[in-house]
């Protein structure tokens, strides 16, 4: 993290998370604002959830070269998602993590494309749900 992004962070002027190089604000009390709650699942959900896949596939004896491959990202990705420099650390529920394991057993079991989808899509709404901080939904309440 830049130096001044976390003398920011620590000065008190800054009511919202700092993960890696990108701040999110909380919207104030009579004030727009403009962070969409479809943004919070690009920026936060989503690399949440790819973190915890790959921590999980590797869990379960893959290489991370191998992890990298079944989630399409590089193995540089899965390294840093298991040494926590990626992929947010937030606290989790046992719904979520139930469904994470369930997500890996189905990725080593050869899941299409498509099954993956749905299962991102489901892990990303039980985090909305599960985020009490901001409480925002994506549009009509589905992922995708």
């Amino acid at each position: 993290m830049p130096v001044w992004l976390a003398k920011l962070a620590e000065s008190g002027e800054w009511n919202g998370p700092v993960t890696g190089s990108r701040l999110y604000q909380y919207p104030q009390e009579n004030k727009l604002s403009m962070i969409f709650p479809c943004e919070k699942a690009v920026w936060y959900y989503l690399p949440q959830i790819r973190a915890d896949l790959a921590k999980e596939l590797v869990k379960t004896g893959l290489t991370q070269s191998s992890a990298a491959k079944m989630l399409g990202v590089t193995p540089a990705a899965v390294s840093q998602y298991l040494h926590k420099k990626r992929g947010g650390q937030n606290i989790k529920s046992r719904v979520y993590k139930q469904e994470i394991r369930n997500a890996v057993e189905k990725i080593r079991e050869g899941a299409t494309g498509a099954e993956l989808h749905t299962f991102v899509c489901k892990c990303c709404q039980i985090l909305k749900k599960d985020d009490t901080e901001i409480g925002g939904s994506c549009g009509d309440g589905t992922a995708g």
